[in-house]
């Protein structure tokens, strides 16, 4: 260890910086670099003048971390609410008043007319292709017999002239209509004895909720196992004669593999088939179908939800091709005005080609033919 220096009271310590010469004396402070600047020592500030210019500081950090702490917990309210499928807004303990759809004048059925509540067709979410549904490696190999197609005609049960109409067709097309209407009973009786086959369309709930109202009957995502299979079995005990289900809306709903379980538990029971009109990409049935081993099939071809004459012959041409390529395809449509006048023409061109069928006969047991 090197000896120490002597401290004396000529040493001076030695600085690792260079010293600083004075200033000329015709130079003022102000023009001098910061460097040559003496600097001077701090004011001595009390306690209470600290304080008193620190506040405004204080309350203004404080009423932004007040703010900042709102945006986050309302952020997190909003997040994990989808993350369980329904925003907590609107986690209700009791079932939301239903907003009415809009009223239209239809035809009554005895040449009468009459303001009654018709509700609204299907919703349409970003996320669904509505021409597109999901091929698997098998479907894209091409069959070497005629096709089948099943055209489903959705949300009858408010106008008695259309489904007259519509059960004139040259073709057993399918009919779903809701429940609860004026005319459901009385179209479901006249299609059994026409040979029709019919169908429940179980008004489901929508991502949209409540902004669309599905109708009555409605099935919604807060009901628990058991109110979901009571307000089912009553809704299916006021349609006697249907032979299966499809859903009206239903984008939350389908996408609710617990909820779909014990709807599919319930059609078991009663022997019905179910297909699903896929109004979401985010569809459970499918899987729920093969848990519960019911008989279920899936839309291919949504055929008018474009209301323009060439869309819907596009749409009847794109439902041929699927059906002769796999063998069989399913389509839905709904009661209007230019969709009937449209199949009225199209149905005797589309039996050249394909074979038309009720929609239970393209219904399968998807488990059982998984374990074959």
């Amino acid at each position: 260890m090197p000896p120490m220096e002597k401290m004396g009271s000529e040493s001076k310590p030695k600085s690792e910086y260079p010293e600083t010469k004075p200033a000329p004396e015709d130079v003022k402070p102000e023009d001098l670099a910061p460097e040559t600047l003496k600097k001077e020592a701090p004011e001595k500030k009390s306690a209470d003048g600290l304080w008193k210019k620190s506040y405004p500081r204080m309350a203004l950090f404080i009423s932004l971390a007040a703010v900042a702490g709102l945006i986050v917990s309302a952020s997190a309210l909003i997040f994990f609410g989808e993350r369980s499928g329904r925003p907590f807004s609107q986690q209700e303990t009791t079932p939301p008043a239903l907003s009415l759809p809009q009223f239209h004048t239809i035809n009554k059925g005895e040449g009468e007319t009459a303001e009654i509540t018709e509700p609204v067709f299907e919703v349409y979410t970003p996320d669904q292709a509505p021409d597109k549904t999901p091929e698997s490696e098998k479907d894209k190999a091409p069959v070497k017999y005629p096709g089948k197609a099943a055209i489903i005609i959705d949300d009858l049960g408010c106008d008695m002239t259309m489904a007259k109409r519509i059960l004139e067709l040259d073709a057993k097309v399918t009919l779903s209509a809701l429940p609860y209407c004026p005319f459901t009973t009385q179209i479901i009786d006249l299609a059994a004895r026409k040979g029709f086959e019919t169908m429940l369309h179980l008004p489901m709930e929508p991502n949209e909720y409540p902004r669309f109202n599905p109708g009555p009957g409605s099935l919604l995502t807060y009901m628990g196992p058991e109110e979901l299979t009571e307000l089912l079995l009553a809704t299916l005990d006021s349609m006697p004669g249907i032979k299966g289900v499809n859903n009206h809306m239903g984008s939350r709903m389908t996408a609710n593999s617990g909820h779909m379980d014990a709807i599919f538990s319930t059609l078991k029971d009663r022997g019905l088939f179910f297909i699903d009109s896929r109004t979401t990409s985010k569809s459970e049935c499918r899987s729920s179908a093969i848990k519960a081993d019911i008989r279920f099939g899936e839309r291919d071809v949504f055929i008018d939800h474009v209301q323009s004459s060439e869309f819907i012959r596009k749409q009847l041409k794109l439902l041929v091709k699927i059906a002769i390529r796999r063998g069989s395809a399913i389509g839905i449509a709904h009661p209007h005005e230019l969709t009937i006048a449209i199949l009225e023409e199209e149905i005797p061109l589309i039996k050249r080609k394909i074979k038309l069928v009720s929609a239970s006969e393209l219904t399968h047991y998807h488990k059982r033919l998984a374990e074959k």
